[in-house]
């Protein structure tokens, strides 16, 4: 997704006019989507794989702020409605969202997609889409090496063993599929990029909340 200039945020279809994103992505001046490339800046803006956004809707409960000594981030999803269809096709289809409380497979291979940064020292996003395979953490491993923010009824998170692969800046938004289901979205990572496992909101948690929202 973008501002108009450049890709600032990730997402996923879930319906011909809405995409599930993250809450801390709303605040980037977000315009429009781009859907059905790999290629990040594939034919400039305005082009015929961009559709403008109609509205932005973030969880009613949505926080991001420093309070008591300590950033906090909590409910960390967004809803976007288009201001017209996408044209589902090949390359262009929307994902199946779990269930609500659907629990969290803990060890098992999880798929990141994103244009984020390709470590925490990059100066510039790909022009590629990528994708890494990550393990899904318990969250007993996760409250002890992430601490505050990390919430465990909201969130789960992601990583490798070595810490050399994960999500960085411009990543967010995007999903974490398990068995091509979105279960998480990238929210906030330990600085810099991929010294530890990334943060991520639990879909399931949300939605009954999407469903209310969009209907789907």
């Amino acid at each position: 997704m973008a501002d108009g200039t450049f890709h600032t945020c990730g997402g996923t279809i879930i319906g011909k006019r809405w995409i599930l994103t993250a809450g801390h992505c709303l605040s980037t001046g977000l315009s429009s989507i781009r859907f059905g490339t790999i290629v990040r800046n594939e034919g400039g803006f305005e082009s015929e794989r961009d559709i403008k956004i109609a509205k932005q809707i973030s969880n009613p409960d949505y926080l991001n702020d420093y309070m008591w000594g300590e950033w906090i981030i909590e409910n960390d999803i967004a809803l976007l409605e288009l201001a017209e269809d996408l044209p589902y096709g090949p390359t262009v289809q929307p994902a199946t969202l779990p269930e609500q409380d659907a629990s969290v497979p803990i060890n098992q291979s999880a798929v990141l997609i994103g244009w984020g940064y390709l470590s925490g020292f990059s100066v510039e996003k790909p022009e590629i889409l990528q994708k890494v395979n990550l393990t899904v953490y318990g969250n007993d491993y996760c409250d002890k090496v992430l601490t505050v923010p990390y919430n465990d009824t909201q969130n789960l998170c992601a990583g490798v063993d070595a810490n050399d692969k994960g999500q960085c800046t411009g990543d967010s938004g995007g999903p974490l599929l398990v068995n091509g289901v979105p279960t998480g979205i990238v929210s906030w990572s330990v600085k810099p990029c991929i010294s530890a496992p990334g943060a991520f909101t639990k879909v399931s948690y949300y939605r009954n909340w999407i469903r209310n929202v969009t209907g789907i």
